[in-house]
């Protein structure tokens, strides 16, 4: 139901460069407060989805519950996390159908503090040693 990575697609290039990275990729939200993820509708009459949002720290489950084929996340949960989905079919089923496969590995992460300011002011002021053409 999720959208998989390069590795999840069936292309002899896709294979070749799985073979030596992990299945899965990581995706990094930088400076991000949220993120919505979206997926393709289950066949069929469906009355919601729940999401599973997995957190990679300590392999806890946070469900959320949506009407439609998308969910906005936050890192509060957790900031490392990969997300599964599973539709409820209409006529009031109480157990939802499969679960999809783990999406790739999200990670909410910091902005980078901007980098320091080039120095100013005069080198030979500032005891620096003149250099003078031959």
């Amino acid at each position: 139901m999720l959208a998989r990575s390069a590795c999840g697609r069936s292309s002899v290039l896709a294979l070749a460069l799985c073979a030596a990275s992990p299945a899965y990729a990581a995706i990094d939200l930088v400076g991000a407060t949220d993120a919505t993820f979206v997926w393709q509708p289950a066949p069929g009459p469906v009355a919601g989805y729940v999401v599973y949002q997995v957190c990679e720290a300590d392999a806890g489950t946070r469900e959320t519950n949506v009407d439609t084929n998308q969910v906005t996340l936050s890192p509060q949960a957790c900031t490392s996390f990969s997300v599964q989905v599973a539709a409820f079919a209409a006529g009031g089923a109480t157990q939802p159908g499969p679960i999809s496969e783990p999406s790739e590995l999200v990670r909410f992460l910091p902005v980078a503090p901007p980098p320091d300011p080039p120095p100013t002011g005069d080198p030979i002021a500032d005891g620096g040693d003149a250099v003078l053409p031959p």
